[in-house]
């Protein structure tokens, strides 16, 4: 069951004190997925995001940056709940609901000691595509950058 909705960025900001409430100065980051990865996100296919680093602990909310052609911010989701270990450990916990195969998931941790799970939690997809320079960056993050939540105009 899809339970995904378009949301504006007016809710995201109106949702700002409640997502960052006891967190750390900042709650939130951009993130760049391809889109084949973006689709099964917001299908609720995949569930789990993967990468080879951790983002910090009081990161809660993942901005979605569409990778090209569409190069956008197209969305969000939360993350409440991590986990990590050797890729091997990380596999087995969440290879129900990985949204990609097993071999995709061991190339992309080829040399890794440490695998990092992120579980999806009410994904988003925004009503229109932002730009990068509507969180303050100029350039795709390459794995992660923090970001404050953005300026909407009404």
């Amino acid at each position: 069951m899809n339970n995904i909705r378009p949301i504006t960025f007016a809710e995201v900001r109106g949702r700002r004190a409640l997502d960052r409430a006891g967190k750390s100065d900042k709650g939130a980051v951009l993130i760049s997925i391809r889109p084949e990865y973006v689709r099964r996100i917001f299908s609720g296919k995949k569930r789990y995001e993967f990468r080879k680093k951790d983002c910090g602990r009081g990161v809660t909310e993942f901005f979605v940056y569409e990778t090209a052609p569409r190069s956008a911010v197209i969305g969000k989701f939360r993350s409440l709940v991590r986990l990590s270990g050797s890729p091997e450990f990380v596999w087995e916990l969440t290879k129900d609901f990985a949204g990609i195969g097993k071999d995709e998931f061991f190339r992309y941790f080829e040399g890794c000691e440490t695998a990092w799970a992120f579980r999806i939690e009410g994904a988003e997809r925004f009503r229109r595509p932002r730009p990068l320079s509507d969180f303050g960056v100029s350039w795709p993050p390459q794995n992660f950058q923090y970001v404050d939540f953005p300026e909407v105009s009404k």
